[in-house]
């Protein structure tokens, strides 16, 4: 414990001790028990106790330990004792009273039971502490575990080890000044955690309400409907298992990875997030900020709400539905179904067949790729943009233009033959312009331009 240092109580706060833990420990223990006089009465001379034996009233009580061979002791304060000093060399277990405020470890794989607000120092590593109530904990080198049983706090101080946290109820509040992982197991818990940068935390219980500060996390969610709240930089979120989770960073930006099939999860992310989709069946809302999101996987949803949004698909079949948000979206080789919102979108087909329904609000910009089969539809009267729409004559087998409704829409429709037009508004229109490159017709109020198309003059679309 080289150069740790330790604020240990002596009777009110105006008379705590600072100490400092050198390679000798029986001077800090020295200092950690003079700390306590005042606290415990009168007397200034320690008190002695065998271990389960009552202290005396008015002294400082301390259950001592010095073996170093043999059997592990297993120590435990009895009413009215103040410490348990372990300075033997075995795996003990020191079991706390309510009275019991000071712990000292030493040897190696030492398991701590507190039942009272307490400062443990663990031995030499690989130390088990159960908490029950607040602890300021101090732990060496090795694979430390510290329980949460419901309604805990502990303050992991020093330098550690690969430290775990686990909490198995309840709404319990971790710090560590050093990076360490924290595993979530009972459901419903609600537990603050102010975390060293690149910890870990692993969510498994269910409905559980996590609150996570500290940057560059790693946070996996494998329950259903958990509530994540996090308030650092550049965190790395997986959603690994459960359905219905929320998530919200604080505005701040944050690498989200979805491999949950059959999700359906609500992301608040900041500016410049990233979300990647790679299982089957997920349905994703996004709630303000930007973020660019590939779906790799197949009947996925992605619903883009208030979030400026860049959606590339994959394989799979995706589903797009476009909010308040910009919406730009690049299709894979899956089918695509894409809906715009009222904000602006720019949409690319692939090679999957792609259903697009415009928007009423933003300026839509289509393309339909090298899709086989295309299928646009009006979603209603849009007045502030004028949308355009490129087809590929020469590799779309079937173009299909849904009529429209009335509106004031000016649609440019690319590359679509006069036969493809006219199979996909059934009705006659008449070509109102001659035989230039460019061709203006109408369908109800509003005005497509055909580009690129082989009309002539005076030529009626049947």
């Amino acid at each position: 414990m080289a150069g740790t240092t330790a604020t240990l109580p002596g009777g009110g706060s105006k008379n705590n001790v600072t100490i400092t833990i050198g390679a000798d420990a029986s001077a800090a223990l020295q200092t950690a028990i003079n700390s306590l006089f005042k606290a415990a009465g009168k007397n200034i001379t320690a008190n002695t106790v065998a271990s389960g034996v009552a202290g005396k009233a008015g002294f400082f009580n301390y259950v001592p330990d010095t073996v170093a061979t043999g059997k592990a002791s297993l120590l435990k304060a009895g009413t009215g004792v103040q410490a348990i000093i372990d300075t033997g060399k075995l795996a003990d277990t020191l079991t706390g009273s309510a009275a019991t405020t000071l712990f000292v470890a030493n040897g190696a794989g030492d398991v701590i039971n507190t039942d009272a607000t307490s400062t443990v120092f663990g031995g030499a590593g690989s130390d088990t502490v159960n908490v029950t109530g607040k602890a300021t904990v101090y732990l060496e080198a090795g694979k430390n575990v510290v329980n949460l049983g419901g309604g805990d706090s502990v303050s992991l101080l020093g330098t550690g080890g690969t430290d775990k946290v686990d909490i198995s109820a309840g709404a319990n509040t971790v710090t560590a000044a050093y990076a360490t992982t924290v595993t979530i197991t009972g459901a419903s818990s609600a537990d603050t955690l102010s975390l060293a940068a690149k910890s870990t935390v692993v969510v498994n219980g269910a409905k559980d309400n996590v609150s996570v500060s500290g940057a560059s996390q790693t946070i996996s969610l494998a329950g259903a409907g958990d509530t994540l709240k996090t308030s650092g930089a550049g965190d790395t979120i997986k959603i690994t298992g459960g359905t219905g989770d929320s998530i919200s960073t604080g505005g701040l930006a944050a690498t989200v990875l979805i491999t949950a099939a059959k999700s359906n999860d609500t992301l608040a992310l900041g500016l410049k997030s990233v979300v990647t989709i790679s299982a089957a069946s997920d349905n994703i809302s996004l709630v303000g900020g930007s973020a660019n999101v590939t779906a790799t996987g197949s009947a996925d949803t992605v619903a883009t709400g208030t979030a400026v949004a860049t959606v590339t698909g994959g394989a799979g079949a995706i589903d797009i539905i476009g909010g308040t948000g910009a919406l730009t979206f690049k299709a894979g080789n899956g089918a695509a179904t894409v809906t715009a919102g009222s904000g602006a979108a720019s949409v690319t087909g692939g090679v999957g067949g792609i259903n697009f329904v415009h928007g009423a609000g933003g300026k839509d910009t289509f393309a339909a790729g090298t899709a086989s089969k295309v299928t646009l539809t009006g979603a209603g009267t849009d007045t502030k943009g004028s949308d355009i729409f490129n087809f590929v004559a020469k590799t779309a087998t079937s173009t299909v233009i849904t009529s429209f409704s009335a509106g004031k829409d000016t649609i440019a429709i690319a590359g679509a033959t006069t036969a493809q037009i006219a199979a996909a508004l059934k009705a006659a229109h008449t070509v109102k312009s001659g035989s230039s490159i460019t061709t203006t017709f109408t369908v109800g109020s509003d005005k497509f331009t055909v580009t690129g198309g082989a009309l002539t003059a005076k030529n009626v679309i049947t």
